[in-house]
Formats: C-alpha cells, sequence, structure tokens
C-alpha cells in the first residue's frame, strides 16, 4: 500500500488542474475532488460534477456539492475534518471497515488513478456533443492520466 503522501501528491494534483479551463466543451468543467485515506486500506475519490450551464456558478454549486458529499460520507461518525479540505486522512476503524465495503477504495496511488480517470472517461464519453468530442475529451484525459502518475512519481 501506499503511504498518505502518495494519495496527498494525487488530491494536489487533482485539484491544481484547472478543468474549467482545459474542458470548457465537456461537462468535466465542473468537477471537485475530494480524496480520502483510509489508515492501512488506501483511498478513495469522491467527485462531485456540476451541469449547471453559467460558469460562473458551475464551480461554485460543484464545490457546495462535494461538501455535501462529504457530510454523507462522514456522516454518523466521530471524525472532525474541514470541508473545505480535498484530502482527508482517516483511522476510524468502524469507518474504514464500512468504507471498504461501500466505496472502491484503491491500494496504491495508481489503481486510484486508474479508477478515477476510467470513472471520469466514462462521464465524459456519456455526455460529450458527438463522437468527435467523445474522442478528443477521451484522448485529452489520457493525457492527464499520464500527468498525473508522473506527479505523483
Amino acid at each position: 500500500m501506499d503511504s498518505n503522501y502518495d494519495f496527498q501528491k494525487f488530491a494536489d494534483f487533482m485539484n491544481d488542474w484547472n478543468l474549467m479551463e482545459e474542458f470548457s466543451d465537456s461537462v468535466l468543467k465542473g468537477l471537485r475532488f475530494s480524496v480520502i485515506f483510509l489508515e492501512g486500506e488506501g483511498a478513495f475519490c469522491d467527485w462531485m460534477v456540476s451541469f449547471t450551464s453559467n460558469k460562473k456558478m458551475q464551480l461554485a454549486e460543484a464545490e457546495e456539492t462535494r461538501k455535501e458529499s462529504l457530510r454523507r460520507i462522514f456522516g454518523g461518525y466521530d471524525i472532525e475534518y474541514d470541508p473545505d479540505d480535498y484530502f482527508f486522512e482517516v483511522d476510524d476503524e468502524e469507518f474504514i471497515e464500512n468504507a471498504v465495503d461501500e466505496y472502491n477504495v484503491a491500494p496504491t496511488v495508481e489503481e486510484l488513478i486508474d479508477t478515477t480517470f476510467e470513472a471520469l472517461i466514462d462521464l465524459a464519453k456519456s455526455t460529450a456533443f458527438d463522437d468527435d468530442n467523445a474522442k478528443d475529451v477521451e484522448k485529452r484525459l489520457l493525457g492527464k492520466k499520464a500527468e498525473a502518475i508522473e506527479a505523483v512519481g
């Protein structure tokens, strides 16, 4: 299993990524990410997308949806967290047990990158304007995936 630092690097990469600029021609421009690291198990990525057509509102709406998702994920557990953060380290045994059953927990950062980008590609292709847009967005996402792998080294 990779260290929390490896997963933190991936979280940093995903949140430094300017999706609004790079993917203005797809629904991906409204994505916001959280990475939840589970002590001894790995991590999972929780991401939210906003389909609002107004660009200015899109990121704000996606960010609010991300925070609501965190409330749902951590609800019922005695876990303190700052909803403005995007990387969370959790050592609560009950939460970890349940999270492993409920979420797609990746033991390595490479597996987390794979599953995250597979889901993003599926979303982008299923919501593309046309076949050419779907192929173009997939190609760009595969390039970003390669950058993510390089960033976590």
